[in-house]
């Protein structure tokens, strides 16, 4: 949950979306922030808080503001000077090796494992 104010209409929130995301599908996949901007400064704050983890980050996906959840409602509240944006964030772990192939994989005490191929008839 992020919370943002701004001084005016004319000043900008500073979230720029993904443009192919937001043409087919009205998605808010956050692209980047403009430099400066009342989200930059927002996520400046949090890291100087210690908080690098509530920035709003590239690839966060824009659930609502304001509790409001469909597209031209967004749109509607980001026209505000005030907006309590939620975002859905995608972790990805980069740093969990994938499993080993089948084969190679640690076989439990008293379980068998056999090759897999086409099913043989019995004789």
């Amino acid at each position: 949950t992020v919370m943002l104010r701004r001084s005016g209409d004319s000043e900008k929130w500073g979230l720029h979306w993904h443009e192919e995301r937001f043409s087919k599908n009205r998605e808010r996949i956050v692209k980047l922030l403009i430099p400066d901007s009342v989200a930059d400064l927002y996520n400046r704050a949090q890291r100087e808080s210690g908080y690098p983890e509530r920035c709003i980050q590239p690839a966060d996906w824009l659930r609502s503001v304001n509790g409001r959840t469909t597209p031209d409602e967004i749109k509607a509240e980001l026209m505000g000077r005030e907006v309590v944006l939620e975002f859905q964030r995608v972790v990805t772990r980069k740093d969990v090796p994938s499993p080993p192939p089948t084969s190679e994989r640690l076989q439990a005490p008293g379980v068998e494992t056999r090759p897999t191929g086409p099913a043989r008839r019995p004789p």
